[in-house]
């Protein structure tokens, strides 16, 4: 992956309302994750000065717009704390509120498969409705609109609490939607039919959909996007990988 910040990976935890050990509060890693966002002055300090001193009615809107970020930093620091198995996230470069993702499936009828998702929060978050999740287009599932590719997170979060849900949980529903189908609000209803009548078959084409999807992530289309925090894919190299895979597994095998 050649973008210039390592995506944060993700953690398992139930769905469940955050109490105040999520309250809203500042962290250290703006510089890191926003940093391109703002111009030569550093967030911190920029949001810092604006939270201290007294507000005035021509100050609001450059307010909401320091809350909003905020809020999605601490958003994005709570994602850190989750390990979601096989997910890899980062923010867009250009804005916070677009993140890119790539889900590595380990197990079930899409096992092998690799498949990237968008997620689109709204402009008034978190006072909004819930964000949007755009799939991998090639990604053939009951929850998936077969033509705009939108994930459905309208049934599980038909409205959104800035007390109760949390972007990870959106995250966390994505990651499941994998392991456990759901035929209940279908937006692809052709692949509803097929899990329900024939899960032999349906089986075949997800299976058939992840091989796709994972050779497709090597696809030079992807190297058009200019974000620079976008995920791109390299074939594997052994002068150019071999050290860096030989210190991931001497890592791994440690920690195991």
């Amino acid at each position: 992956m050649n973008h210039k910040q390592v995506p944060t990976r993700a953690s398992t935890s139930s769905v469940s309302d955050q109490s105040g050990t999520d309250a809203f509060q500042r962290h250290g890693s703006i510089r890191k994750v926003l940093h391109s966002l703002v111009g030569n002055d550093s967030l911190l300090g920029k949001s810092a000065k604006m939270l201290d001193r007294p507000k005035t009615k021509f100050e609001d809107e450059a307010y909401s717009e320091y809350f909003r970020e905020y809020s999605i930093i601490f958003e994005y620091n709570t994602l850190c704390d989750r390990l979601i198995p096989g997910l890899y996230v980062i923010p867009s470069a250009n804005s916070c509120l677009t993140w890119y993702g790539v889900m590595f499936v380990r197990s079930g009828p899409y096992k092998g498969g690799v498949f990237r998702l968008t997620m689109e929060i709204p402009e008034d978050f978190p006072n909004s409705l819930p964000p949007k999740v755009f799939m991998d287009p090639g990604l053939y599932h009951p929850a998936v609109h077969p033509s705009t590719h939108e994930l459905n997170v309208h049934d599980v979060f038909p409205r959104w609490s800035r007390t109760a849900n949390r972007l990870w949980q959106v995250l966390e529903y994505t990651h499941s939607i994998f392991q456990q189908i759901s035929i209940k609000c279908p937006l692809n209803k052709d692949a509803a039919e097929l899990y329900e009548t024939n899960k032999e078959e349906f089986n075949k084409k997800a299976s058939e959909c992840a091989d796709k999807c994972a050779a497709n992530t090597l696809s030079s289309v992807y190297h058009d996007i200019s974000d620079a925090h976008f995920i791109r894919f390299t074939p594997f190299e052994e002068s150019v990988h071999s050290s860096a895979l030989a210190a991931l597994l001497t890592s791994t095998f440690k920690s195991g």
